[in-house]
């Protein structure tokens, strides 16, 4: 009566359809670009800082005459780096060197930027990252100049009355020249030999290198800037090609004559130079603001630096040891001034809060409270209440316990000993949450008043108990203190 219809499946059109599908699949997730090839990675603290300071040390150091050409790229590794006091030595989580020789620089010119490919190698960490940055007038670049050349050529001209013809028309052709822009910049790079960084000059050709500020060095003197062929450097002359200059330094331990000789354009002349003691004032700014460190002539004061700021922080002063250091006083030996701060800190804690009385709609209760034991410390000063607010109604016997045990040390005043002894959970009223009111009873003019008041509307009225020849319910709930105090660092 039915007759059966027999359908097949297309196992060819099913196979072919699906590998059309993974190609495109594996078309996408090849061509998606990933922003952020580290994401997956998980590196110390310390290697992202070493990478972010070998980043920014690099991005000053190639620059100008530097930079390669179009389609060439110019590699320099951390050693080389660190030699010329273009970045500072670099540690790992261990406090073991970084491998300055593995660990490299290399810039390439693109056709439309530069390509910074930055690899570190800090123990058992590396990795290699890639920064893009835009070319700059001062960048060598490939200018294409069109040269025309005009010709003449002669061709037969068919005769027109069997004669001989000849004609000549100009033929033009061009063609195009790359040529190189030079460089206008040149660097001055200032190798500080152990002292504090001095960055790296760029100047264009011909003019003359600003004197950067002394470095520093805890135990030496500072004597001044020597080129490659150990002549004191001349600010006053032109420069023409980049220059490394290398900073000198003697002991400061005693006085000394140092012999020095002077680059000028006249015949080169011997000096002596009086080297009197010398010492260093460091400044520690106890995380705040970073301050330079003073070299001070013996007896010599120091001047007094800005003040340092640190987050939620006021700055006090600036201490030698224990003591407020006066800027009055001279200076006979290399010294370290901390900087102190008061920072005002917050903590929470909780208070349980019981009042008796007769069955009414609302009750009001206040108290004050003691100074958390946990705040009764030396270097906390100012303790005061900043805010109060309500948690929850009391209700069990936890909440009894909880009461008596922490009494003694929650409020000033007469000890709990025996109070409401007699209470149970069903002794307890209910407050309604929405309606409850609790305040610090604190002033402008006394911030440190540390009574608290509470006054709720009862939605669940208790069973009566007798306290004291009298019927009552117990009235307690469960409140937050935020505390403010003051510490010195």
């Amino acid at each position: 009566m039915y007759e059966e219809s027999k359908i097949e499946f297309d196992w060819k059109s099913f196979l072919i359809k699906l590998a059309l599908i993974i190609v495109v699949i594996i078309l996408i997730v090849k061509l998606l670009p990933l922003e952020n090839k580290n994401l997956s990675k998980n590196f110390s603290t310390e290697f992202n800082n070493n990478m972010t300071v070998l980043r920014e040390s690099s991005s000053q150091y190639f620059i100008s005459d530097r930079l390669p050409v179009v389609g060439e790229s110019r590699k320099v590794n951390l050693e080389d780096l660190i030699s010329i006091g273009a970045v500072r030595s670099l540690s790992d989580k261990d406090g073991s060197s970084c491998d300055s020789e593995n660990s490299y620089v290399k810039v390439s010119n693109k056709t439309s930027n530069h390509e910074l490919e930055i690899h570190l190698i800090c123990g058992k960490e590396k990795d290699t990252v890639y920064v893009y940055f835009p070319k700059n007038e001062s960048s060598p670049e490939e200018n294409p100049t069109i040269t025309t050349t005009t010709t003449k050529k002669t061709e037969p001209k068919k005769p027109t009355n069997g004669g001989a013809v000849t004609t000549t028309q100009k033929v033009v052709t061009s063609k195009v020249v790359k040529t190189i822009k030079p460089p206008t910049n040149v660097s001055i790079i200032f190798n500080s030999n152990g002292g504090t960084l001095v960055s790296t000059q760029s100047i264009k050709i011909g003019n003359k290198v600003i004197k950067p500020f002394n470095p520093v060095k805890t135990g030496y003197i500072f004597v001044g800037w020597f080129d490659t062929s150990n002549r004191e450097y001349n600010f006053n002359l032109p420069v023409y090609s980049t220059t490394i200059l290398k900073a000198k330094w003697v002991l400061a331990s005693n006085s000394l004559n140092i012999v020095k000789t002077t680059t000028t354009t006249q015949p080169t002349k011997v000096t002596p130079l009086k080297i009197t003691n010398q010492y260093i004032v460091t400044f520690n700014s106890n995380g705040g603001t970073s301050k330079s460190s003073r070299i001070v002539n013996y007896r010599d004061y120091v001047s007094r630096p800005s003040d340092p700021t640190r987050p939620n922080a006021t700055f006090i002063g600036w201490y030698l040891g224990d003591s407020l250091f006066n800027f009055k006083t001279r200076i006979t030996k290399n010294i370290t001034l901390v900087a102190r701060y008061v920072v005002t800190v917050t903590k929470t804690t909780s208070a349980y809060s019981i009042g008796v009385g007769a069955p009414v709609n609302k009750t009001e209760v206040t108290h004050t409270l003691a100074i958390p034991t946990e705040l009764k410390h030396s270097s906390y000063q100012n303790v005061r209440i900043d805010s109060v607010y309500f948690d929850r109604s009391l209700s069990t016997q936890e909440d009894l316990d909880n009461y008596y045990r922490y009494w003694d040390q929650t409020y000033e005043g007469v000890s709990s000993a025996n109070a409401f002894t007699s209470g149970k959970p069903k002794n307890f009223v209910y407050f309604d949450r929405y309606t409850f009111s609790i305040k610090a009873n604190k002033t402008s003019s006394n911030i440190y008043n540390r009574s608290v008041t509470w006054s709720g509307n009862v939605i669940r009225t208790c069973e009566p108990f007798t306290y004291r020849e009298v019927s009552g319910c117990l009235y307690g709930i469960k409140y937050n203190i935020i505390w403010k105090y003051d510490m010195f660092i």
